[in-house]
């Protein structure tokens, strides 16, 4: 209880200090960011945006107060902008907007005596592809994890569920936004859900979960009322599965007490993944608590345990430099809920980059 209140104050006291650190740097520049994603010290706009995400964004100017200001589009047919709402310490101004149509738009800031302050030129674009990345693998493998595309098929367990973070494209570039996904299942034995993250780092999920052996369905993946691409989801039971393999996350550049995954994948007896599959884990012969298909262990370059995750009959352990971990499951994504307005997701947000800065340092050692 003691360790957990200590790390707690840390993570307040960082929280405080990258507040503090931002508002110091631009002291006498005005600062516009959006809420898609959270990334330590790197806060901007993510455009071009896809047509029809609704992101907030958030407009300071030093610690000086922006009471009064304004946010205004260019053209509202591309960018529309709603009802400005400054936070209670009128040092932040909230203002959602939504990608109408593709087309490029500039955001004018206002000041409260309507002197325009600065811009920011934003575009909007219609997504042409979308690909699917199954979360868990998203953890181990990052930007070389496989993609599922239009005309792919993905397999899952039956009764169990697959959950796969959605990226849109236009013309072979990311476009960026959420909330847009509309997934078409073509039976009810397959329930195809869009989900949204709010919380730290703000993204667009598809959970695909069959509920019917040796059926073959799909679903089509539809922005807007376009199609972009249909995958196919062959549900399958516990028989189909062949063997287990344990895929590490590297742990290149770790530091004692970082955190690193593992992942259980299932496997056909073509190597092919069978998503939804939870595995009991064990560390030295010690069973774990819960189930799921990935570990969060922490390293300890000083010892050396063995993993193991073991699916019905068949199983695989490797040796890791690890102290120890708990077992988590592709599945949880974070807050999915409702994002609120105000201040409180901006300290949420500093608060979740303070608790993530080990795992971002370690991640940009590695691009």
């Amino acid at each position: 209880m003691k360790r957990q209140t200590r790390s707690l104050l840390m993570v307040l006291a960082l929280a405080a200090m990258v507040t503090g650190m931002l508002a110091a740097c631009d002291h006498h520049s005005t600062r516009v960011t959006d809420d898609l994603q959270f990334e330590l010290f790197q806060a901007h706009l993510h455009t071009p945006y896809v047509v029809g995400a609704k992101p907030t964004i958030m407009v300071t100017h030093g610690g000086d107060s922006v009471v009064g200001w304004k946010v205004e589009s260019t053209d509202s047919s591309v960018i529309s902008v709603g009802q400005e709402k400054p936070y209670e310490d009128r040092n932040t101004l909230y203002v959602p907007i939504e990608a109408v149509s593709p087309g490029t738009a500039d955001l004018r800031i206002l000041n409260n005596a309507g002197k325009l302050v600065t811009t920011r030129t934003v575009q909007v674009e219609a997504p042409d592809r979308i690909e699917l990345v199954h979360a868990g693998l998203k953890k181990i493998m990052k930007q070389d994890a496989p993609v599922l595309t239009d005309g792919d098929t993905v397999q899952i367990l039956i009764r169990g569920t697959g959950t796969f973070e959605v990226l849109y494209y236009h013309e072979g570039h990311r476009v960026f936004g959420n909330g847009v996904l509309e997934p078409v299942s073509s039976s009810e034995d397959l329930t195809a859900t869009p989900k949204t993250t709010f919380l730290f780092e703000n993204r667009e999920w598809l959970t695909l979960s069959p509920n019917r052996f040796a059926e073959t369905n799909s679903v089509d993946l539809m922005v807007g009322g376009v199609r972009l691409g249909r995958i196919s989801v062959e549900s399958v039971d516990a028989t189909a599965i062949a063997r287990v393999e344990i895929d590490a996350e590297s742990t290149d550049g770790l530091k004692k007490d970082d955190t690193f995954y593992l992942m259980a994948r299932a496997l056909d007896d073509q190597d092919r993944d069978i998503f939804g599959v939870d595995a009991h884990w064990s560390v030295d012969n010690v069973e774990q608590t819960g189930e799921g298909d990935l570990f969060e262990a922490t390293y300890d370059s000083g010892k050396t345990a063995t993993v193991t995750a073991q699916v019905g009959d068949v199983q695989d352990s490797v040796e890791v430099h690890t102290s120890g971990g708990t077992v988590q499951t592709s599945n949880t994504i974070g807050c999915s809920t409702v994002p609120v307005t105000g201040a409180w997701p901006l300290f949420l947000a500093l608060l979740g980059m303070a608790m993530m800065a080990r795992r971002r340092r370690r991640q940009t050692m590695r691009r």
